[in-house]
């Protein structure tokens, strides 16, 4: 066993070595092994399973201690009762002094985004009859909220950002889908820093919020017909919040249960709620293309500088843009890159197809000077192959298969040529080595957890505390699986595994639903990016990151409620009047 700390601080801590053994003697042989950085041995003891009629008699009494409180509270509540209505007397009064100010300005904010939801003339101008300039006045005034340094712009900027997205909710999504992959970029605010896509979803989910309420009172609002997808959603958030009971390391639990969880689910919300004229699908898809475009400008320019380079085994430069480590870049580019290059392919020949057409050149070298092996071996070939299938229909197959021998042939020579390459080949030491140890390793942690798991990003701390393995022990810092079924099953069980496989279930169950109605070139194209981007999700995630990172979850989401989105329109009125189906490029 490697006994390394949790949280590498000094303290004492029990670790099973035996279980279930037979009454009788044992005996344990202990033996030291290097020692940098672990817990010292401070003693051993030895258990036995407390007999069935100890452990009821445990419960009978804790139940009976519970009975005498409840009768004792029972008799309190008559006295507390009295000493309630003088503290809300007090209340009362101190709130009467602030009820003016406040419900001025709520009456304010609400008149204004009533104003502009029920079409009087400031709707006029930025709500329907204009495009560019809603855009232009949320982008600058998300600008000027982000990187202003006095706190009164700030909170004017502030407001009126929410004020834009009351009117046009569907803003929050896009500055969400753009900001997404910078989270580590935080901005402080109040002693504290917030990535600026949590503030902008946070905002987004209020407006929204406030833009639902007044559609509510115009009599707009209808209620939904929840779908597979729906539903796994919400069960994924509510188990993830129950997991915060059973987490060892509740803190950094509940920073994931926010970022990772909750957070991404108001964006699907959003997404799958908030009606969008087709304009506004369209915008939020441009604006994930253009945050990953900005990423792969970044990456680019750098490697063109020679500045924050990494260096690989064989002395090879890798890219790492805007993120820690280059397989970041070829995690979220990767989730890019078929979404341009479906609708490039499939979609009409308009501005647009040549746009993503030309986005997906730098996103494409970006993702190669990345050198992820996850990216370039798995994800990116996968993704790519599902948009060759729709491009080239039959004839895409002998393709595929050609390409497939192609580069089984290129991987050797890679393989034989390139160091990096070369040590996926070997399982003795190196990459698929550490990989296959740490595989094993979260197996355990499921066993010993599995309805439960080990908590929200406690992965970190049970692996270097007690699961890594022996042979493991020069890469203890690993905070995730390297595996999206491994990773779902050790932060939330097995429910957690089954929840992830319904959100799958869902969405192909809309994918099937879109790509089998829906009639417009474009629209279809972009169903298909979608489904090619949630095939890199589960291929690249064999063998890396696949949901656990804030940019990672909120992409997911996101392809989960445009896809939610697309698979509503079939059944909409809207959808019938679309034009009859044109030829796609390659058919």
């Amino acid at each position: 066993m490697v006994l390394t700390a949790p949280d590498l601080q000094p303290q004492v801590a029990p670790v099973t070595l035996a279980r279930g053994l037979a009454s009788g003697r044992h005996v344990a042989r202990l033996v030291a092994e290097r020692g940098w950085d672990q817990w010292a041995i401070a003693g051993f003891a030895v258990a036995d399973v407390p007999p069935a009629h100890a452990t009821r008699t445990s419960v009978a009494a804790v139940c009976a201690a519970l009975a005498v409180l409840l009768a004792g509270a029972a008799g309190w509540g008559v006295r507390g009762s009295l000493r309630a209505a003088a503290f809300s007397r007090a209340a009362t009064q101190l709130g009467a002094r602030a009820t003016a100010p406040v419900t001025a300005v709520t009456a304010a904010i609400f008149w204004l985004s009533a104003a502009q939801a029920w079409g009087q003339p400031l709707t006029q101008l930025i709500g329907v009859r204009t495009e560019t300039l809603p855009v232009v006045l949320t982008v600058v005034s998300a600008g000027l909220f982000y990187f202003s340094p006095w706190l009164l712009l700030t909170v004017l900027s502030g407001t009126a950002m929410f004020l834009l997205l009351a009117v046009r909710p569907a803003l929050a999504a896009a500055l969400v889908a753009f900001s997404a992959p910078f989270y580590l970029l935080p901005r402080p605010m109040f002693e504290r820093v917030f990535s600026a896509v949590e503030v902008f979803m946070l905002l987004g989910a209020g407006a929204a919020l406030l833009h639902g309420m007044v559609r509510a009172a115009g009599g707009k609002a209808r209620r939904p017909q929840l779908t597979l997808l729906d539903w796994a959603v919400l069960a994924f958030a509510a188990l993830s919040t129950a997991s915060i009971f059973f987490a060892a390391q509740r803190a950094v639990a509940v920073t994931e249960l926010r970022t990772t969880v909750l957070e991404p689910v108001l964006l699907y919300l959003l997404l799958r709620f908030i009606p969008m004229a087709e304009r506004e699908r369209w915008l939020v898809a441009d604006a994930f293309l253009a945050g990953a475009l900005l990423v792969a400008l970044v990456g680019l320019g750098q490697y063109a500088s020679g500045t924050n380079l990494i260096t690989a085994e064989d002395g090879v430069l890798r890219l790492r843009s805007v993120y820690g480590s280059p397989n970041n870049v070829g995690l979220y580019l990767g989730r890019a890159l078929p979404v341009a290059l479906a609708v490039a392919l499939l979609g009409v020949r308009d501005l647009r197809g040549r746009m993503y057409a030309a986005v997906a050149l730098p996103l494409a070298a970006a993702l190669w000077l990345s050198f992820s092996r996850g990216a370039l071996l798995l994800g990116v070939p996968a993704a790519l192959a599902v948009v060759l299938l729709f491009w080239g229909g039959r004839r895409a197959r002998r393709v595929l298969a050609a390409a497939g021998v192609g580069g089984l042939l290129v991987l050797l020579l890679v393989i034989g040529r390139s160091p990096r390459f070369a040590r996926l080949a070997d399982y003795t030491q190196g990459p698929v080595f550490f990989r296959l140890q740490l595989w094993r390793s979260a197996l355990a942690m499921v066993r010993d957890a599995p309805l439960t798991g080990v908590g929200l990003d406690n992965f970190l701390y049970a692996y270097r505390g007690r699961y890594i393995a022996p042979a493991a022990w020069q890469e203890p810092n690993l905070s995730h699986a390297h595996n999206w079924l491994l990773d779902f099953a050790t932060r939330l069980g097995l429910p957690g595994l089954l929840l992830a496989g319904a959100m799958l279930a869902g969405f192909g169950q809309q994918a099937r639903r879109a790509l089998g109605g829906l009639r417009d070139p474009a629209t279809r194209a972009l169903a298909v990016g979608l489904c090619a981007a949630m095939v890199n999700v589960l291929a690249h995630g064999l063998v890396d990151a696949s949901y656990w990172f804030v940019d990672l979850a909120f992409v997911f989401m996101l392809i989960c409620g445009l896809m939610a989105q697309l698979g509503h329109m079939v059944n909409s009125p809207a959808t019938a009047a679309q034009a009859p189906p044109a030829t796609s490029r390659g058919s």
